[in-house]
């Protein structure tokens, strides 16, 4: 007899949920175990890996595994599925009970779970007993001792994970331990808001969809894990990395997989991808809603290109073919879609309009390759519907800030000219797809499109060199006259624009293969959706929109530089010393510019002890509602010390425990501003507001006007503040070199 994985998970599946219904009874307060003795560490690191194994197995392991083994999937390709409906399955869940009033609590979760699960396990045993054939629980017979040794765990994880997969594994595990020790809480302000979330519905029992627009995907996830595993707050967005690296990882992996059919490309874009400073890196490791949607909405790409890889032979595809498996595709999209909008909508809608004009150039080709443009037009109606209930809505609140009037002439012409252009490229890329195979092979060598190769030798290389050489005079003429940047962020804009020209010629030549050419309308969509948005930030003064729409690019730049690569492969370039050498010092490069990127923005965008300090002090000492003038997010902070969570009043929100002022509205933070044609605003603001105000100093701040991100108050300008009559220092926290941090003080 061999192993039998189904009964071995099932095994472990009735532990994990014996342990956590353990913790959430609190045994260890029960029985009287200190949490730092030896026996209370035990049981909290058993709790946090039998939490860890329900969030990814359960409960939809055997729907993957076992009722729809037979999918075209491998093992890898079924474990990111399972992970990725495992967490939409929470989100889901939660709303529900929200919706009919039933109290979200961790037995709500618990028992859902448990259901779940248990509802899944029975439709396999009763199909089996209708059958005849029990297989579950049934481990397999092995004749030969030579097939049972094969059988071993060991061998089986060998098999499915070679050697340079191992390596990538570890590396991930080090880029995973990197981001969770360089800060001493976690990257910015937003965990703060997010994790103020989770708490009011761990305290409170019920969804707070006044807050972040409605969108609470994550902090019901966050909920659940505290839930579970007892784990405090303010740890799940410090090591909430080791969720997002390694499940996005995997995802690109099956992507690249798909598209190249190549182990060792696809280890090697994922490579790329989770390190470079292209900003995906930097989307994961951020406690953010919208890295969990690109994670969701990429899963939602894998789906749709394995679905349409089937329709791209040359033989048209038949009724039963199209229809084959759409129930399964179409469920598992729906379902994910939907809880990325209730998660985060912008990210959502702009994922979405991307799959649509994908599929909307096949359907117009061949309505039969491009059929599952109908499904995404459904989900884009039901997205119409979330806005038209006002669920999500309030994330387009940025509308508001743009005088439409202003600009009505320019709308106009613009939507006319978007609609001719449009018509007139959906027409030629349609006509451009072509569904056999060998032009690949023959662009490449010059066999055809001879211009291709031309263009290679001579503009792409000299382009590349071109780009280092100008952005390193730029950098060096405006660092001094204007910028005043540091030398890692002109380093980390060659390294992106390398790494983007490379990826457009990639993609350029990898469209003709048959599986290539959704790349390059991918890419189309991205380019004149990024000109768009960066256009609408400079009419209306705003320079934040065009950054978010380049965060959602670096798994395409990853893919058309890869294409690049097996271009190089294909044509035996990599055989040559100055190819090898280019690619070797391009990734060394990438690494070691990337390494002191972060390491540089770290004091920028990480919150030390003294200023989390200074807060929780302050909460401690005050129940009064104050107006409270800090820097742009660390209201967060404020919300998540002194809201009222005891009191379980649902019209509370997090902004009405002070009165909150930021920086970027009203900078109060530097001392001249503070008199205002002979009146002092803040005495001012006193008397307005009736209560005390407190200014939460810092010498950088975010300020995000004009051409900068960051205003400081000098060292002159802070001994200053000793001087001002108006105003007494009631808090202040020293370094151990002495220096001063984030003093708090109040106006007189």
């Amino acid at each position: 007899m061999g192993i039998n994985f189904n009964k071995v998970l099932f095994t472990i599946s009735l532990l994990s949920f014996f342990l956590v219904l353990l913790n959430i009874f609190k045994i260890t307060a029960i029985l009287g175990i200190a949490p730092t003795s030896l026996l209370g560490l035990l049981l909290f690191f058993t709790f946090i890996f039998s939490t860890i194994f329900l969030l990814i197995f359960l409960p939809t392991y055997p729907l993957f595994f076992v009722i729809f083994k037979e999918k075209d999937f491998n093992s890898l390709e079924k474990l990111s599925l399972t992970i990725v409906v495992n967490l939409s399955f929470y989100i889901l869940t939660a709303y529900i009970g929200h919706i009919f009033g039933i109290p979200i609590t961790a037995f709500f979760f618990f028992f859902t779970l448990l259901i779940s699960y248990f509802s899944i396990i029975a439709y396999i045993l009763i199909k089996e007993y209708r059958s005849g054939i029990y297989s579950f629980f049934r481990s397999k017979n092995l004749s030969k001792k030579r097939d049972y040794e094969n059988l071993s765990l060991f061998n089986y994880l060998k098999k499915l994970i070679p050697s340079n997969g191992i390596l990538l594994i570890i590396f991930l595990i080090l880029i995973c331990i990197f981001n969770a020790v360089r800060f001493q809480y976690f990257f910015g302000s937003d965990p703060w808001l997010h994790s103020y979330i989770s708490k009011r519905i761990v305290k409170m029992n019920r969804l707070p969809l006044k807050e972040y627009y409605g969108s609470v995907g994550l902090p019901i996830f966050g909920a659940v894990i505290h839930f579970f595993s007892g784990v405090d707050f303010l740890l799940i967005p410090k090591f909430f990395i080791f969720y997002t690296i390694p499940l996005s990882a995997l995802i690109f992996y099956n992507i690249l997989m798909r598209i190249f059919k190549n182990q060792n490309l696809a280890f090697f874009g994922v490579f790329i991808l989770e390190f470079s400073g292209l900003g995906f890196a930097y989307m994961m490791y951020q406690y953010w809603p919208a890295h969990l949607v690109l994670i969701q909405t990429l899963t939602i790409f894998f789906l749709l290109y394995v679905r349409l890889q089937k329709f791209m032979k040359i033989e048209r595809p038949t009724k039963k073919e199209v229809f084959s498996g759409m129930t399964f595709f179409y469920s598992l999209i729906s379902i994910i879609f939907i809880t990325a909008i209730l998660t985060h909508v912008l990210t959502s809608i702009i994922m979405l309009l991307c799959f649509i004009w994908i599929l909307l150039i096949y359907f117009v080709k061949d309505f039969r390759r491009g059929f599952d443009f109908l499904l995404l037009c459904c989900l884009f109606v039901i997205f119409l519907l979330f806005l038209y209930f006002g669920l999500s809505a309030e994330h387009f609140y940025f509308f508001d800030s743009i005088d439409i009037s202003s600009f009505s002439l320019i709308i106009l012409l613009a939507a006319i000219g978007i609609g001719i252009a449009g018509a007139l490229l959906v027409w030629r890329l349609q006509n451009s797809i072509n569904f056999t195979t060998g032009r690949f092979t023959k662009t490449i060598k010059g066999e055809e499109y001879p211009y291709y190769k031309t263009i290679e030798d001579k503009v792409i290389f000299p382009l590349a060199l071109s780009i280092i050489t100008v952005l390193t005079v730029l950098y060096f003429i405006g660092n001094v006259l204007v910028f005043n940047l540091p030398i890692t962020s002109i380093l980390t804009g060659i390294e992106i624009m390398l790494f983007i020209t490379f990826a457009i010629w990639g993609i350029i030549l990898f469209q003709k293969k048959p599986r290539g050419k959704p790349t390059i309308i991918w890419g189309i969509f991205f380019g004149f959706f990024f000109l768009a948005v960066f256009i609408v930030d400079i009419l209306t003064i705003n320079r934040n929109y065009w950054a978010r729409i380049f965060f959602m690019t670096p798994p395409l730049v990853v893919i058309g530089f890869i294409s690049y690569i097996y271009k190089l492969i294909k044509t035996k370039s990599m055989r040559e010393k100055r190819t090898k050498f280019f690619i070797i010092f391009l990734i060394g490069f990438s690494l070691c510019t990337t390494y002191f990127h972060e390491c540089e923005i770290d004091p920028y965008v990480s919150l030390t002890k003294r200023q989390v300090g200074g807060a929780e002090w302050y909460s401690e000492h005050t129940s009064d509602k104050n107006v409270i003038i800090t820097e742009f997010g660390l209201q967060y902070m404020f919300m998540y010390y002194d809201y009222p969570y005891n009191e379980k009043d649902e019209n509370i929100d997090g902004q009405d425990t002070h009165y909150y002022m930021d920086t970027r509205k009203n900078d109060l933070f530097q001392p001249d501003e503070h008199v205002n044609d002979g009146e002092n605003e803040l005495q001012e603001l006193k008397e307005e507001k009736g209560t005390d105000v407190i200014i939460t100093l810092d010498d950088q701040y975010y300020y995000n006007k004009d051409m900068d991100t960051f205003q400081y108050v000098d060292k002159e300008k802070q001994e200053e503040y000793y001087e001002l009559e108006y105003l007494n220092r009631i808090y202040n926290a020293r370094s151990r070199d002495g220096m001063e941090n984030n003093p708090i003080y109040w106006v007189i």
